[in-house]
């Protein structure tokens, strides 16, 4: 029978409290220990990899710097048209294999464009119709955001952008 009492056991009850204290304390703190690590709250499906991408831009008339809407805008298979303020925005499934970024000009009554297909982006002279703007795959991460900025182009009742050599 284990007793703590009397004088003569003073030195045992108190490495018995001592352990006992102890051993309550490394309990507590691994307690907290595992409940800080809550593992992961997300469910299946719903972790960041998964998250879209967002490529964005703007359309504009490079001699006006007028918004241009009604330019039906393609990314992959995705497709959309500016409104009035010109921009557009896509939200591209994480780490798409598309990488080029087209546009269809609006019409006039006699069914041509009303713009050429030489766009600039960032300085730089690209065919917006046929080869596109080439988004990096970096761009496309998960949950990434990028704004390609101003599209300017050409009106085809101003003068033809200038040529390239």
């Amino acid at each position: 029978m284990f007793f703590l009492g009397g004088p003569q056991n003073r030195a045992g009850r108190r490495q018995f409290v001592f352990r006992a204290a102890t051993l309550t304390a490394g309990l507590l703190v691994s307690v907290a220990t595992l409940s800080g690590c809550g593992g992961s709250s997300s469910k299946p499906g719903n972790n960041n990899s998964d998250q879209p991408a967002t490529v964005s831009g703007r359309f504009i008339d490079n001699n006006t710097s007028d918004n241009i809407s009604g330019v039906v805008v393609k990314f992959g298979t995705l497709t959309v048209t500016t409104g009035a303020n010109g921009q557009f925005s896509f939200s591209v499934p994480a780490n798409s294999s598309a990488t080029a970024l087209t546009a269809t000009f609006p019409v006039d009554t006699r069914g041509l464009s009303q713009y050429y297909s030489v766009a600039y982006v960032a300085g730089q002279q690209i065919n917006i119709v046929s080869g596109g703007y080439q988004v990096v795959a970096s761009q496309l991460k998960s949950g990434a955001s990028t704004n390609i900025g101003d599209i300017r182009v050409f009106n085809t009742n101003d003068p033809p952008p200038p040529p390239t050599f």
